[in-house]
């Protein structure tokens, strides 16, 4: 955390923290061509929901055109169905173009 670059990233703790006492808590990902883009959205996924409550999911959705980015979506229980619901809507929607909706864990 004291790196030069660090300032460019969020820490897990430093999500954890935020997502604290919640419902909602939106992570932005710049994707990297490491891995693919589905390896790396499934790992950052399964790392986020091990620093959770039980009950909470963490939708991922990605957006693909140009430079490709993630969402993560962290969702207290009590607000899944309604991120679930919005997600759905939003990606069949008119403004859904260039989206994909990939992991809910």
């Amino acid at each position: 955390m004291n790196q030069k670059t660090s300032g460019k990233y969020a820490y897990y703790s430093e999500v954890v923290s935020l997502f604290k006492g919640k419902d909602i808590c939106v992570i932005y990902h710049h994707l990297s061509r490491n891995s693919t883009h589905d390896e790396q959205i499934k790992q950052r996924a399964e790392e986020l929901l091990k620093l959770t409550s039980d009950g909470d999911v963490i939708f991922a959705i990605r957006y693909k055109p140009y430079s490709p980015r993630a969402y993560f979506i962290l969702t207290a229980q009590s607000k899944v169905e309604l991120i679930r619901s919005c997600l759905h809507e939003f990606i069949s929607g008119s403004c859904g173009h260039g989206w994909d909706s990939y992991y809910e864990i």
